[in-house]
């Protein structure tokens, strides 16, 4: 059954990030993400009429929850941003970053923290105003952590894995490229995306 739903998702671009998860309810979300995702979306300037939104209508505007059978279930997205960690840890073992379970807006928030710690600034004089540069583009680095989450296939275990070194950033995440895709087509393919619902939440939220 795993074979054939890796070969749905790289071949037939089915989106696992869309899909309601039956043994999980709202309670599976955490209030705190939901206060995180709100203060993300101020800081990073993202969709601001999502903060007129209760947690409800909120988690129902980004597709992050579906009612099934009269009972709203989150989906893998919803999990992914908003559970619980002991929650994620159950229902999608598949979801591991180098944090352990918790979730992705959490994670990101500590990978962002850390860059932070470590990330130098120098005073280049090329001209008579100083110009001031960062070690690591802070920007960049967001949206290539981002990348790793939206596009990750979480049908694979594995974690993301972020490393900082002296010379360079490394960020690795389970999976292989889509269907069509090679690493020598990677940078002229038609954009694609594996999760579209959790991307798309990440885009709003402001992170992408």
């Amino acid at each position: 059954l795993r074979d054939i739903r890796c070969y749905m998702v790289n071949a037939h671009g089915l989106d696992v990030s869309a899909y309601p998860v039956l043994d999980a309810t709202f309670d599976d979300l955490s209030l705190l993400e939901f206060e995180r995702m709100r203060s993300m979306i101020s800081k990073y300037r993202g969709d601001q009429s999502l903060l007129e939104l209760d947690n409800l209508k909120l988690a129902q505007a980004l597709q992050l929850v579906q009612t099934v059978d009269d009972i709203i279930r989150p989906t893998m997205a919803g999990l992914i941003l908003l559970g619980k960690g002991e929650r994620i840890k159950v229902l999608i073992p598949t979801a591991e970053s180098a944090f352990t379970m918790i979730p992705a807006l959490q994670a990101i928030e500590r990978c962002i923290e850390s860059l932070d710690l470590v990330n130098m600034m120098t005073e280049l004089f090329p001209g008579p105003v100083a110009v001031r540069l960062m070690d690591i583009d802070p920007i960049s680095f967001r949206e290539a952590l981002v990348n790793a989450y939206s596009h990750r296939d979480y049908t694979e275990m594995g974690r993301i894995r972020v490393e900082i070194n002296d010379d360079q950033i490394s960020i690795t995440s389970p999976g292989d490229f889509m269907q069509g895709i090679t690493p020598n087509s990677v940078l002229f393919a038609e954009p694609r995306s594996r999760n579209t619902v959790l991307a798309d939440a990440f885009k709003r939220i402001g992170l992408a």
